[in-house]
């Protein structure tokens, strides 16, 4: 049987990884192929990601996934962190559908989806093809808003596409036309 996802990393550090993912469309996705996830809700500050490389290239259809990229922070007590994570996410052999975002961030406590979080993202680099339509805003979606902001760099060519602040983040835009 398939794995519904290509890599789930959660409490690990110094991880780099390359995945290709190819689903058929058919088959059961999850709510993200490529999960980075940190927890303080099981455990101390041991259960943060860090230092997380991933390339992943993706074929065939995107259609059962509600991401492509989830970044989630789950924590009833202290801040679960992010931080040290680059993500070249590679879109265009996949069909796309409009419920997959090529990238979510979410933040969960025990009562379920926090609009606002102390838990954090932090030094995260999102590269490659994953923006759709005419804006990252349509490419990156941020369910739950980090008090103190996390530095989100976003390494593409910028020509043509709107380019937002995100909510929680110092957003820096990196490459050219």
């Amino acid at each position: 049987m398939p794995s519904r996802r290509a890599y789930y990393v959660y409490g690990a550090r110094n991880h780099t990884v390359q995945v290709h993912v190819r689903h058929d469309g058919v088959a059961p996705g999850s709510s993200g192929a490529i999960v980075i996830a940190s927890n303080t809700t099981t455990g101390a500050a041991t259960t943060d990601t860090r230092d997380i490389t991933v390339q992943a290239d993706f074929t065939g259809s995107v259609a059962h996934y509600s991401a492509c990229a989830y970044f989630v922070n789950i924590s009833d007590t202290g801040t679960a962190v992010t931080n040290g994570i680059n993500v070249n996410l590679n879109l265009g052999g996949a069909t796309w559908t409009p419920a997959t975002d090529p990238v979510q961030f979410q933040a969960y406590d025990s009562a379920g989806l926090q609009p606002n979080t102390a838990s954090q993202w932090a030094n995260i680099r999102l590269s490659g093809d994953f923006v759709r339509g005419n804006g990252i805003g349509q490419s990156i979606v941020v369910d739950s808003t980090q008090s103190a902001a996390g530095l989100l760099t976003i390494d593409i060519p910028t020509a043509g596409i709107s380019l937002p602040t995100l909510a929680g983040f110092t957003t820096s835009y990196l490459g050219g036309p």
